[in-house]
C-alpha cells in the first residue's frame, strides 16, 4: 500500500504506485508529493560479529 501526503495531509493512497501516481499527477500537476510505501514488515536487524584473532 502507498499513501500520497501532500503539506503534512493524506490526501490518497493505492496499492498500485502507477495508478496512485498517474491519479496524483491529473490533480496536482508538478507539485512535490511524498509517497511512502507502508504495511511491509522490515526485516529483523541482525549484528554479526566479526571473528577474533587468538594470538
Amino acid at each position: 500500500m502507498n499513501l500520497a501526503i501532500v503539506g503534512q495531509k493524506v490526501v490518497d493512497c493505492d496499492a498500485d504506485v502507477w495508478d496512485l501516481s498517474e491519479r496524483l499527477s491529473k490533480e496536482y500537476g508538478r507539485r512535490p508529493i511524498f509517497m511512502p510505501r507502508i504495511g511491509e514488515v522490515l526485516p529483523k536487524l541482525m549484528t554479526v560479529r566479526s571473528p577474533r584473532l587468538v594470538r
